[in-house]
């Protein structure tokens, strides 16, 4: 017992000395250093304090003129930051503390640093009084571009033969890429008459899927077994890809869409409206596609039985594609679909400015899904208005998948590729075009800014 005392002061002392109240700015993060100080050290039993870092940041980086957050936490919080030349320890920035706060939820003191006026490209870190240093991170043009390409070819990785398992995922992933390329065409190159390397990769799934819909009866199936709940979704991806595909492959884009058709046939005689919110996701997109009065009528049955829940996320994809297309709609109900994702969208605002890490609400490194819905709402919301508040409420996002967080971990790849996205968290396809729509909407904001 003496020495579990003597052992746990000494670990104090040295703590207060160095000013190490929170980890270093560049741990060590090699396993092999790791196991070889577990094998030459002696074996005592102490109970060692916990040290959490105190200045978060986005551990990858920022684009030069994105927005820039620091999150510090502490009970004695300083009244300035300074971002520091990672090279040669110079000063380069400094700039002031606000809302110095305590968070009931997360039982922590909390203030924040803007730095988005600092666009000089290099690495840096960020060094706070009593507090600390936080990571190293980048400025450089280009990142996003950069880690958009790296998750797309991640996703690529991921395109192996498909089971019906796989459906589900693997639709929710192809809707996002698909509304993103929607709403973000210039970014991913569809100006030009080459297919965009987004658009290559959604129709490699697409064959994919193609090849466990049965061509008679238009159902999902594997071996005897059919799958109702992935045939819809297979119906609403289809004539989703084959509405934007159009342009590069009539010929392809109207053999999905005659799948899609298949697909909502096999639905019809089964005489069940088993997922409501899917079933009007499916007859959207093919209302759009065809423009055919059957899908129209049930578009708006089943849009007004459902206009009264509007937190459901499958019903959001349809009530995109229905409130965007340019023809008939029943404009009344249009307008009360959309009231919902606007008032899904000032919701996630308002519980920012009372979050601890500024985004609404965090997650502990599981449930990452909810963070890219969230983003995905505010993105739609703010391609409608233009809004700068939720532009930056987006890069935040971003920030705390790349360090702003409760535990300070980085769900990123890092700057040499190495790690897998989202390490230590299932890494869903989902969560993959969530991430990439996630940059491309801030890299929309920098080319409309510019």
């Amino acid at each position: 017992m003496r020495m579990t005392r003597k052992m746990t002061a000494l670990l104090l002392t040295l703590m207060l000395l160095t000013g190490c109240a929170a980890e270093p700015r560049q741990p060590e993060r090699s396993e092999d250093t790791a196991l070889k100080l577990l094998e030459e050290a002696p074996v005592l039993e102490y109970d060692v304090p916990v040290m959490t870092v105190g200045v978060l940041v986005n551990q990858i980086g920022y684009d030069a003129d994105s927005p820039k957050t620091v999150v510090v936490r502490g009970r004695k919080l300083p009244e300035e930051f300074r971002v520091v030349n990672a090279s040669d320890g110079e000063t380069v920035f400094t700039g002031e503390l606000e809302k110095a706060e305590y968070d009931e939820v997360k039982g922590e003191y909390n203030s924040y640093g803007d730095f988005t006026s600092f666009a000089q490209e290099g690495t840096y870190y960020i060094e706070c009084d009593y507090i600390g240093c936080s990571y190293d991170f980048e400025i450089r043009e280009g990142l996003y571009e950069e880690l958009s390409a790296r998750a797309l070819e991640l996703l690529r990785k991921k395109r192996e033969t498909v089971k019906a398992a796989d459906v589900v995922d693997i639709c929710r992933c192809l809707s996002v890429l698909l509304l993103s390329y929607e709403l973000y065409p210039q970014v991913y190159g569809a100006d030009g008459e080459e297919v965009p390397p987004l658009m290559a990769e959604i129709r490699g799934y697409v064959e994919e899927l193609l090849l466990l819909q049965d061509e008679k009866s238009g159902a999902v199936r594997e071996g005897e077994t059919e799958y109702r709940p992935e045939t819809v979704w297979v119906s609403a991806v289809l004539a989703k890809f084959s509405y934007s595909y159009q342009k590069y492959d009539s010929t392809y884009a109207t053999v999905c869409l005659q799948a899609a058709d298949r697909a909502w046939r096999f639905l019809e005689k089964q005489g069940e409206e088993t997922e409501p919110e899917l079933r009007f996701f499916a007859a959207a997109e093919l209302y759009r596609a065809t423009g055919q009065n059957r899908y129209y009528n049930a578009a708006n049955r089943l849009g007004e039985a459902l206009a009264s829940n509007p937190g459901s996320r499958t019903l959001l994809l349809g009530v995109l594609t229905y409130s965007s297309t340019k023809r008939k709609v029943n404009m009344e109900l249009c307008a009360e679909l959309m009231a919902g994702v606007f008032d899904e969208a000032e919701q996630i605002a308002v519980n920012a400015q009372t979050d601890a890490y500024l985004i609404g609400g965090g997650t502990d490194g599981t449930g990452l899904e909810n963070i890219f819905w969230d983003a995905l709402v505010l993105s739609v919301i703010d391609y409608i208005i233009t809004n700068q508040e939720y532009a930056t409420l987006i890069a935040r996002h971003y920030d705390y998948l790349a360090g702003t967080n409760e535990t300070a971990s980085c769900y990123i790849p890092d700057a040499g590729g190495e790690r897998e996205l989202f390490e230590g968290v299932t890494a869903s396809r989902f969560n993959l075009a969530g991430y990439i729509m996630l940059l491309t909407e801030m890299m929309s904001h920098e080319s409309r800014d510019n």
